[in-house]
């Protein structure tokens, strides 16, 4: 990896020698016409899962709870249960997906929260990115 037999490395932000870089991944640059944001995460209050969601995209929620408070979603989760098709439905329609994609977006709210059980998370949070200028009909994730 890098010439001249360096290697390259990804530094850590506090000063120290970083780690080194073993895969970088490119993917193609769109246009996007509009980002949303979805997490799941244990809530301290509830001492469970809880979801939450906002129609308008970023990375940080907080900035968003800041701009748009009225558009955050929040959905609390029975760990007994899992995330139920109710909840998912409630989760599409707050994220604003259109009615001809929410089945599928409603598929992907599920397995997420079956990857952040899976993997003991304690955040899992994603960037979602719909309608691409000229591909209006997909949706992505990115940031995860």
């Amino acid at each position: 990896m890098g010439g001249g037999g360096q290697e390259r490395e990804r530094k850590d932000g506090r000063g120290g020698s970083g780690k080194p870089v073993n895969t970088l991944l490119i993917a193609k640059k769109m246009k996007l016409a509009r980002e949303m944001y979805f997490a799941i995460l244990l809530d301290r209050k509830s001492s469970g899962p809880m979801m939450i969601g906002c129609s308008q995209g970023g990375t940080s929620i907080e900035d968003l709870a800041e701009k748009f408070p009225e558009k955050i979603i929040k959905i609390p989760v029975d760990s007994r249960v899992g995330v139920t098709d109710a909840q998912a439905a409630l989760m599409v329609s707050g994220l604003g997906v259109a009615a001809d994609k929410a089945a599928a977006a409603a598929v992907q709210i599920k397995a997420l929260y079956d990857l952040f059980v899976k993997c003991d998370c304690t955040m899992v949070e994603v960037g979602l990115r719909g309608g691409a200028a000229g591909l209006e009909n997909m949706h992505s994730c990115a940031d995860a």
